[in-house]
């Protein structure tokens, strides 16, 4: 009889059963269906009928024999087991020596490829980087030399145009001291003309009176409506020179020796001069300096007011000189004294020049270490040292 035909018995007969109220062990059967109850209560019928059976046959002894067979077959089964375990362990064992010596050699295996690979790849990447670094370098040099040559061409060209600017300033500076003085004179003449007047004719005077009165044997020539022959002129003998007398509180200016040298120079009649200052300096030169103009002997005196003497001893110089004159370079001295004018204004200009060439330079460095230190925070930005 099946267990669908033992339920289908025991519903027919429609048995009920009782259970005793606080059991425990009844918990989870009382939650199981109807025919769950059922299933469990003819299993646990079964195994209880077939434990009892055996235990009962246990008890009488009838199960020794069949003890000692099953101990002896799970003895020899457990021995083999046992050894089989072993040589399970050691199989297990040496696999592992196995694993691990081909894990070593994998492992070399894979360091050494891995190696090898890093290595051509790392030198690969390092002989790029210094292709690219050395056209990095060679950009920024060209960068460099172009902006280098770049400021250069335009600094020549600031130069150049500073300098014309310069020279443009020095001419208008010297046309407008030049009209300034023009003007001075003017103003001075427009506010003191009765004064001026009456000193330069008392000035021209005293010094005709002088001339006629220390150069008796000769001739004295009043030549202020002539123009260009001077203030006057001694002529005694062959003799004949040009007398100019400034009265001027301060030392005659340089543009009154210009006139002075080119009216001498140009006048071909006239063999000597002198430039007379009644009450002043002379600028530029000391008392009886003597120069050569046009080949003609040129003597400067000062302060002629206070000693007259002097210009008898100025003519007396110049006499001397033109009776001995085969004696006299009269071209190497006055070709000395052009160069030393010209060394004093080149002198002068060299000193300005320098104080602008030394501005400049300082300027330049300024400039060309800005430059160089914006150059270093590019080639830091692309991670580049010099």
């Amino acid at each position: 009889m099946d267990y669908a035909e033992n339920s289908k018995m025991m519903e027919e007969e429609q048995m009920e059963f009782l259970y005793p109220q606080g059991d425990n062990r009844l918990d989870k059967f009382i939650r199981f269906t109807k025919e769950q109850q059922l299933n469990s209560i003819y299993v646990g019928s079964i195994i209880t009928e077939i434990g009892e059976e055996k235990y009962l046959r246990a008890k009488a002894g009838e199960n020794k024999i069949e003890k000692d067979k099953l101990k002896q077959l799970y003895q020899i089964e457990i021995g083999e087991l046992t050894e089989k375990v072993k040589r399970l362990e050691s199989n297990r064992k040496e696999r592992e020596r196995e694993i691990l010596t081909e894990k070593r050699e994998l492992k070399e295996n894979i360091r050494i490829e891995i190696t090898d690979t890093l290595t051509s790849r790392y030198n690969n990447t390092i002989t790029e980087l210094n292709t690219d670094v050395l056209t990095l370098k060679s950009r920024v040099e060209s960068l460099i030399d172009n902006k280098i040559e770049q400021q250069n061409e335009f600094h020549q060209k600031i130069i150049n145009q500073k300098d014309e600017m310069e020279r443009k300033l020095e001419e208008q500076r010297q046309k407008y001291e030049t009209k300034l003085e023009e003007y001075r004179e003017k103003v001075e003449i427009i506010t003191n003309v009765g004064v001026s007047s009456k000193k330069g004719q008392e000035g021209e005077n005293w010094v005709f009176n002088e001339l006629v009165r220390q150069f008796k044997s000769a001739q004295v020539e009043d030549c202020h409506t002539k123009g260009h022959k001077g203030d006057f002129t001694v002529t005694e003998g062959d003799m004949k020179g040009m007398f100019e007398s400034k009265n001027y509180k301060r030392n005659v200016p340089k543009r009154e020796i210009k006139k002075f040298r080119e009216d001498i120079e140009n006048n071909a009649d006239l063999r000597y001069g002198i430039m007379l200052s009644l009450k002043s300096g002379i600028v530029n030169h000391n008392d009886f300096d003597l120069e050569f103009w046009g080949g003609k002997p040129i003597v400067y005196i000062v302060d002629v007011k206070e000693k007259p003497e002097k210009i008898k001893m100025a003519y007396k110089c110049c006499q001397m000189i033109l009776k001995n004159i085969d004696c006299f370079d009269v071209t190497k001295e006055e070709t000395q004294l052009k160069i030393k004018e010209a060394v004093k204004v080149m002198t002068a200009r060299q000193k300005r020049l320098t104080c602008k060439l030394e501005d400049f330079s300082n300027d330049m460095k300024g400039e060309l270490n800005q430059q160089w230190s914006d150059f270093e925070l590019i080639l830091n930005h692309i991670n580049l040292t010099n």
